[in-house]
C-alpha cells in the first residue's frame, strides 16, 4: 500500500511538474504573440535561411505545439518540454556571454535578465526530471489524431493573429526636411494602417534594399524620402540601442561637416526621457534628422547604415562592426 501511494504521489508530482513547465512555455508564447516582435528573437536564429517574420511565427508555433502535447499527451509532451528547456538554456547562456541585459522571452516590452530566466528554466527542468516522468506518468492522454488537430490549430495562431503592418502608399506631401536639432523632428508621413487592438510591426530588411531606388523600399512608405539628400549616408538608430550610441559617437568624432548626413530615429514604445543611451551625435547644417511614425514597431538590427547614390541604395549594413 505504501509503495502504491508513493507511486501515485510521484505520478501526481510528475504531472504537475510537466504542466508547470508547459504553463511557463505557454506564457512566453502568448506574450510573444500579442506584444512581441521578431526583434526579440536571439540573433543566432537570424543566421538561418528564413525571413525574420517566418522565424518568429515558427518559434511561437513550436511553443504552442509543445504545450499541446504536454497537456493532452504528457507521456510524449514531457520530453518536448525538457528539450525546449535545454535549448532555452543554451540560448540564454549565449545571451549572457554576449552581455545582453534582457532575454526577450516575453517580448521586448517585458525585460527579464537572461540570468533570471535561465534560473527559472533550469529549476523547472530539474524539478520535472526529478519526478522521473519517463516512468512515473500514468495517464496516456488523448489519441494522437486529436492531439495533432489541436496542435495544428494552436500552431496556426501566429499567422491568424499576424501583426505585420500593411504599409499604405506614400502621400507625396512634399514637406521640407526636418532640421538638425538635438531632438529629431519629423517629416510629414502617412500613418500606416495597423491591426486594431494590437500594436503592429513592420520588418525592415535593409540588406535586401541594395540595388533598389530608395523610393521602392519600405522607408518611402514611412517618410518622404525625397525631402532628404539621396547622395549621402543615412543612419537608422534607436534611443535605447547601445550599439547605436557607440556608432553615432564614433561618427560625431570623424564627421567633418562637409557632406550631407541623414539620421533617422526608429521610436519604440518603451522610450522615455530617462532611458536613452544616445549621448553624442554628428551635428552641423548638413545633418538632417527625422523620426519615423511611433504607432508601430520596427524589426531591424540597429544601427543601420545606408549609402545612397542618385537615390539608389548601394550599401546597407545592419549593426556594423558587430
Amino acid at each position: 500500500m505504501a509503495t502504491t501511494a508513493a507511486t501515485a504521489r510521484l505520478a501526481s508530482l510528475a504531472h504537475a511538474a510537466v504542466l508547470a513547465t508547459a504553463g511557463w512555455i505557454l506564457m512566453g508564447a502568448v506574450f510573444k504573440l500579442l506584444v512581441g516582435t521578431p526583434n526579440d528573437l536571439p540573433p543566432v536564429l537570424f543566421e538561418l535561411p528564413l525571413s525574420k517574420g517566418m522565424l518568429y511565427h515558427l518559434a511561437i508555433a513550436a511553443e504552442f505545439v509543445i504545450v499541446t502535447f504536454a497537456v493532452l499527451k504528457p507521456r510524449l509532451g514531457w520530453w518536448l518540454c525538457a528539450a525546449a528547456m535545454i535549448v532555452f538554456d543554451v540560448i540564454l547562456a549565449m545571451l549572457i556571454a554576449g552581455g545582453e541585459t534582457s532575454c526577450g522571452c516575453f517580448g521586448g516590452k517585458i525585460e527579464i535578465a537572461p540570468q533570471t530566466m535561465m534560473a527559472i528554466d533550469s529549476l523547472l527542468l530539474v524539478a520535472m526530471l526529478a519526478c522521473r516522468p519517463w516512468s512515473s506518468l500514468r495517464w496516456n492522454g488523448l489519441g494522437l489524431p486529436m492531439v495533432g488537430i489541436v496542435a495544428l490549430a494552436l500552431a496556426s495562431l501566429p499567422w491568424v493573429f499576424d501583426r505585420t503592418v500593411a504599409l499604405g502608399p506614400i502621400n507625396g506631401s512634399g514637406s521640407g526636411p526636418a532640421s538638425a536639432t538635438s531632438q529629431p523632428g519629423a517629416t510629414s508621413a502617412p500613418e500606416p494602417a495597423k491591426p486594431s487592438g494590437l500594436r503592429g510591426y513592420v520588418i525592415l530588411d535593409a540588406p535586401a534594399w541594395v540595388g533598389k531606388p530608395i523610393e521602392e523600399t519600405p522607408l518611402a512608405k514611412l517618410m518622404d524620402v525625397y525631402a532628404f539628400d539621396v547622395n549621402c549616408t543615412w543612419v537608422l538608430w534607436r534611443w535605447t540601442c547601445e550599439h547605436c550610441a557607440d556608432h553615432l559617437a564614433e561618427m560625431a568624432l570623424s564627421y567633418d561637416g562637409a557632406s550631407p548626413l541623414v539620421l533617422i530615429r526608429l521610436p519604440e514604445e518603451k522610450d522615455t526621457d530617462k532611458n536613452g543611451v544616445i549621448k553624442t551625435k554628428p551635428t552641423g547644417p548638413l545633418v538632417l534628422e527625422t523620426t519615423l511614425p511611433a504607432t508601430i514597431d520596427y524589426v531591424v538590427t540597429t544601427p543601420v547604415v545606408l549609402q545612397l547614390k542618385d537615390g539608389v541604395v548601394v550599401s546597407a549594413v545592419e549593426n556594423p562592426g558587430h
